[in-house]
C-alpha cells in the first residue's frame, strides 16, 4: 500500500519522537516501504539576524543537524528498514 513513509523528528527532543518512530518503523516493515526521516533546522528569520552570524553559520548548523540525525537514526531505525535521511531548513 505505502512505498514511502515520512517521519519528522526533532533531534533536540529525541524522547518526543519515540512513539511516532516506533509506529513508522513498524509500518515500514509491514509495507516494505522506505522510511524518509526529516529534521528541520530553523532559519534565522529576519535578514538582520543572519547578517550578525558567521559566514559559515548555515553550513555549520546543517552539518551538525545531519550528524545528529545520523546518530538518532542509528539508535532508532533498525538495519532491516530502508531509511533515507533529510535535513531541511525552514519553519
Amino acid at each position: 500500500m505505502f512505498k514511502k513513509l515520512l517521519l519528522a523528528v526533532d533531534i533536540n527532543d529525541p524522547e518526543g519522537t519515540l512513539a511516532s518512530a516506533e509506529a513508522a518503523v513498524g509500518l515500514a516493515r509491514h509495507e516494505a516501504a522506505t522510511l524518509h526521516v526529516v529534521n528541520v533546522v530553523p532559519d534565522q528569520g529576519m535578514a538582520i539576524v543572519g547578517a550578525s552570524l558567521a559566514p559559515d553559520h548555515n553550513e555549520t548548523v546543517e552539518a551538525a543537524a545531519k550528524r545528529g540525525l545520523e546518530n538518532w537514526a542509528q539508535s532508532h531505525i533498525p538495519d532491516d528498514v530502508s531509511a533515507v535521511l533529510h535535513v531541511a531548513r525552514g519553519t
